[in-house]
């Protein structure tokens, strides 16, 4: 009996030294971490992800990216930007739960993003509402078609409509003026 005691405490033991670990260190499945290259956003019942700008000349870019309508309601999602021409807006209009890929693949429809001047490497103010929400300025990185993985996803003359206008009385956010820069 004093053995089979003996051997239970040993096994208590072991068992204690071997997973106590989980006591002190923190599981990492409870951190969700953002592992894109691209701007991820909630904006109401509208959710942007991997959004990034795919462009070799700073000048016409394809923004990138998946939006899910998360909503039992159909939405509108406008995206402004400033152009050198000034402020444009373009807009996707999604069915309810439902998910709308743009230029995340070979052969998808692209938001083409036209008379920017940007530079590759740094960061698009691209301010995104959808219906009543109050909507977010995002910061979406600028990539060019280096890397494989985004040589597909660049700009294509039969990208989808080329961006409207729209009302630019009534912006949607108020910008700041950018540094021109010199060469």
């Amino acid at each position: 009996m004093k053995r089979l005691v003996t051997i239970a405490a040993i096994a208590v033991g072991a068992a204690t030294g071997l997973t106590g670990c989980n006591f002190v260190i923190p599981t990492e499945t409870q951190y969700i971490k953002d592992v894109t290259d691209g701007t991820n956003a909630d904006i109401g019942s509208i959710e942007v992800r991997n959004a990034v700008l795919i462009s070799n000349d700073g000048k016409t870019g394809s923004l990138s990216m998946t939006l899910l309508n998360t909503g039992a309601s159909p939405a509108d999602v406008r995206f402004q930007y400033d152009t050198t021409d000034g402020r444009v807006t373009q807009t996707l209009s999604m069915a309810p739960t439902s998910m709308l890929f743009r230029g995340t693949k070979p052969g998808d429809e692209q938001m083409i993003l036209s008379d920017l001047h940007v530079e590759p490497g740094a960061l698009i103010r691209v301010f995104v509402q959808s219906d009543a929400s109050t909507g977010k300025m995002l910061r979406i990185p600028i990539l060019t078609g280096a890397l494989n993985e985004y040589k597909t996803l660049l700009p294509t003359p039969a990208g989808t409509n080329p961006a409207d206008p729209g009302d630019t009385s009534s912006p949607l956010f108020e910008s700041t003026p950018q540094p021109t820069p010199t060469n």
